[in-house]
């Protein structure tokens, strides 16, 4: 069993810590609960009322042995909840399940409460904003951590929009990834209007198109630049068409999420608008006559 493999790794201290857990904490709990029931209820739901009432402050995990907590966390995070129905050892099994609700770490389940509390300390959110005041007025300007999608019909003016935007932006250091058109290009087409381009950075050369290479180009500008604002020119240039293409979409979008979120910037993503369904079919019959 896995959870018993994991249990045998760690010192004698920290198995004896668990040992103390389920002899003060759980298990007179769940007798107490259990005696309130005609007939008593089964060990599986006394765990799961347990495991709802349960709360860190009660356990005292971290106060009893503050330098076991790391090895809680690590010991948490080795074992799937799916073990769980594969170990018949009560202790090993409620261990795990008390352990997990003295949990404390980046990823622990928090309130709301806290997150006001944290806003409250740290300040309200950094906004970017636009310069035109009415879009300023309902979006309430760009917040760091956003993928701003910017869609449209193909030659409807997306590009020349966010190029607009750029220029009303332009305190924040606009970084370009101009994939659809190049930087040569997009400058030039101000010069032969003989307008003034706006100011804004971009590779000297785009190598390639993959998220890992993007993010190395963002931080880049972030640290020369600081840049706070990418636009990216388009969507279809980061696609594989080897592969599917809405589950292609999903993973590049979870990707710039993590990006702009890792890295508190706004990412602008052009992105053509179109017929999903049809664009679904097209891709499954490509796919097929790839095959």
């Amino acid at each position: 069993m896995v959870a018993t493999k994991v249990l045998q790794r760690y010192s004698g201290d920290f198995l004896n810590l668990l040992q103390q857990l389920w002899d003060e904490e759980v298990f007179p709990t769940l007798t107490a609960i259990n005696q309130t029931y005609s007939p008593p209820l089964p060990i599986a739901e006394l765990e799961t009322i347990y495991h709802s009432i349960s709360n860190r402050e009660r356990l005292h995990l971290e106060n009893k042995n503050d330098g076991q907590s790391n090895e809680v966390r690590e010991f948490i995070s080795s074992i799937n909840p799916d073990d769980l129905k594969n170990i018949q050892d009560l202790k090993t099994k409620n261990a795990f399940l008390s352990g997990l609700a003295a949990y404390s770490g980046d990823d622990e389940i928090i309130s709301t409460e806290e997150i006001l509390k944290q806003i409250e300390k740290e300040g309200q959110l950094e906004k970017f904003y636009t310069g035109w005041s009415k879009l300023d007025s309902i979006i309430g300007g760009f917040t760091p951590g956003q993928v701003i999608v910017i869609s449209a019909p193909t030659k409807s003016g997306k590009t020349t929009w966010s190029m607009a935007l750029t220029q009303k932006m332009k305190k924040y250091s606009p970084c370009w990834f101009p994939f659809e058109e190049g930087a040569h290009e997009l400058v030039s087409k101000f010069i032969e209007r003989q307008q003034e381009p706006p100011l804004f950075f971009t590779p000297r050369s785009l190598i390639d198109n993959k998220l890992e290479w993007i993010e190395k180009r963002i931080i880049e500008s972030m640290l020369k630049n600081n840049s706070r604002i990418f636009f990216i020119d388009q969507l279809d240039w980061l696609t594989n068409e080897k592969q599917y293409l809405g589950q292609e979409i999903n993973n590049i979008m979870k990707g710039l999420k993590r990006i702009s979120t890792t890295w508190k910037v706004v990412i602008c993503l052009m992105a053509p608008y179109r017929d999903w369904e049809t664009d679904r079919k097209s891709t499954r019959l490509n796919s097929s006559h790839r095959l």
